[in-house]
Order: structure tokens, then C-alpha cells, then sequence
């Protein structure tokens, strides 16, 4: 029989969208997380606790991460969809007999892939453009921004609920996930309690996020011990963030955070059957993630990347990225 290490395992790919690193929360908005890292280490994981994210911008970053590249130059995210539709990892691994199984987004980039030979829907189909343009009205406006926030109350908890089912899915299996938390809009206080809107309005948003971030923690293990109570083989399983925090700009209340908190990000490895701390690093970046994964489990040889930070241009005639690498507190 083969080892583990040479089994085809299924591998996961759980992304929480702007989880910052345990240690910039801690160092900027003194949030103590070091219970689920803790949790995570019990559990066997290789947490990176000096990892960044490459790129400032999701849709930069997920197709960093899923292509195992940098990006030549800036591009727009509507031009983003064939880096991110047509992935270089979701091939490679294709091409090693995992079927794609693609869990629907809120996000529009990740919402839906073609190459996914399965596809787990999250979302009710909404009102076409001539219903809405009928109910364009004050009371209706309300109606529908409540009803669309318990829609996206109901995507996440089912999408959540649904990951701790996948073992069933016949493998093996790419799972790529993008869960948009602890990103606003925030839906969930730590409990798992609709936040009001009264809380919306009146809490600090810093306070509004670490909720989130606590009842994504309890979620996060939720989901990672049915993935490995109920696999026939022990999984990969990597849960990391494409960027940190960075606060609402439709918000009123702004903060002047640092953008070590935005580039810090969680970034977590399940890799059953080897020795992580001989393969990985605490600064590692998401761009090598997949990298170190096939040369470990498919005995491929891709050279490792320099762990780079790139921050996105935001002026509208500035097209490249400017690199920030070394300007970022260690």
C-alpha cells in the first residue's frame, strides 16, 4: 500500500478573505489569537506565523496563489477571470485524476468556475434587471437590502456547513473554497448571532471584525475535524487568507491602520505524512504554497519564489506594483 506521503490525498483549499495574521492583530489591534493558533498546532498544522499575502487586492492574490506566479503587470479584476477560471493548480491537478470541486462565492471572480467538474451552489437565483427596476422604490430598496442580508446570512452557513461534508464527494478531490469572512459586510457577532443593525452602526468596526474572526475561528475547526475525522486518507489542508485587514472605506469610520495589518495574514498547512518543518517556513507566502505541496506529494521539482509584497497601484495612470517588501515591519 502506498504511505501517506505518496497517496493522492484530498486537498483543500479554504480561503478566509482579509483573516488577518495572528500576530499584526495582536501588534495593532491588541487582539490575542494565540488560542486557535494554538488549537490549529494541536491538531497538527504548520501555522506561518510571519506569513503575508503578495498582492493588496483579492483577485491579484487568488490568481497569484492558484497560478504559483507573480503577476508581470497590474491588471483590473474584470480582466482577472482566466487566471483565476483556468488555474494552473486546478490543472496540474486535474491532470492527476482529482476531480475540481468548486464551492460557489459571493465574490464574482470565484463565484462559479468552468473547469470545476463539480460545483457546490450556495445561492438562490436572484431577481432578474425588470423585476428590480419595478420594485425600485424606497420601501422596497429596504426590503430588498434586508433580504439580501439574510441571503448572505444563509450562503455562509451553508457554504460552512457544507465544506464539513465534503469527505462524502467520491475523491480524489480539489476543494477550493473562498469564503468571504471576516470581510464585511459583518453578518456574525462571535456567537454566531446576527449582528444588529444597531450594532452596526454604533460598534467600531475593529470590534465588529475580531468578532467575526472568533466565530470564523470556531468554524474553521468545525470544518477542519470532520474533513479529517471523516477522509479515508488523512487530507491536505491549507487555510489561509488572500490579505488582512483593512478597513470599510463606505463606512464612516475610518481607521489609519497600519499596512502590516493588511499585508499580515493567517496562513495555515495540514500535510499529513511528512515532516512540515523541514519543508515549509514561518515567512512563507501563498504564492509558494502550491509549490512546496506538489513537490512533496506529486515528486515535482518547482524552484521556490522569492516571498514578495506587492502593493496594488491606486492611481489610475500608475500601472505597476509597488514593492513593499522591505518596508514592512518584522
Amino acid at each position: 500500500a502506498e504511505s501517506s506521503a505518496t497517496a493522492k490525498p484530498d486537498i483543500y483549499y479554504l480561503v478566509f478573505d482579509r483573516y488577518a495574521s495572528a500576530r499584526e492583530l495582536s501588534r495593532v489591534l491588541d487582539f490575542d489569537k494565540s488560542r486557535f493558533i494554538g488549537d490549529l498546532k494541536e491538531r497538527g498544522f504548520y501555522v506561518a506565523d510571519n506569513s503575508r499575502t503578495n498582492y493588496s487586492r483579492t483577485y491579484l492574490s487568488l490568481s497569484s496563489s492558484l497560478n504559483m506566479k507573480y503577476h508581470e503587470k497590474f491588471f483590473d479584476r474584470r480582466v482577472s477571470q482566466p487566471g483565476l477560471q483556468d488555474s494552473r493548480v486546478a490543472r496540474i491537478l486535474r491532470d492527476q485524476g482529482y476531480k475540481y470541486v468548486h464551492y460557489e462565492s459571493r465574490y464574482p471572480p470565484t463565484k462559479v468556475n468552468p473547469l470545476a467538474d463539480m460545483t457546490v451552489y450556495t445561492a438562490k437565483r436572484g431577481l432578474d434587471a425588470f423585476s428590480r427596476l419595478l420594485l425600485d422604490t424606497t420601501l422596497a430598496r429596504a426590503l430588498l437590502a434586508r433580504s439580501s442580508a439574510v441571503e448572505r446570512e444563509r450562503q455562509t452557513l451553508f457554504q460552512l456547513e457544507a465544506l464539513t461534508k465534503a469527505p462524502g464527494i467520491p475523491g480524489p478531490k480539489f476543494v477550493f473554497a473562498h469564503m468571504i469572512m471576516p470581510h464585511e459586510p459583518y453578518l456574525f457577532d462571535k456567537d454566531g448571532r446576527r449582528v444588529s443593525a444597531q450594532a452596526l452602526e454604533e460598534k467600531p468596526e475593529t470590534e465588529l471584525y475580531t468578532d467575526y474572526i472568533l466565530f470564523a475561528n470556531t468554524k474553521i475547526l468545525e470544518i477542519i475535524d470532520a474533513l479529517v475525522a471523516n477522509s479515508k486518507n488523512p487530507p491536505v489542508i491549507i487555510v489561509q487568507a488572500d490579505e488582512g485587514f483593512r478597513s470599510n472605506p463606505e463606512q464612516r469610520r475610518r481607521y489609519a491602520l497600519a499596512q502590516e495589518l493588511h499585508f499580515g495574514i493567517l496562513n495555515a498547512y495540514y500535510l499529513p505524512g511528512v515532516d512540515a518543518d523541514k519543508i515549509l517556513y514561518d515567512s512563507i507566502t501563498p504564492v509558494n504554497s502550491f509549490r512546496v505541496l506538489f513537490n512533496t506529494y506529486f515528486q515535482t521539482d518547482f524552484d521556490l519564489l522569492k516571498d514578495e509584497n506587492l502593493l496594488a497601484p491606486l492611481g489610475k495612470d500608475v500601472r505597476s506594483f509597488k514593492r513593499v517588501t522591505d518596508s514592512l515591519k518584522n
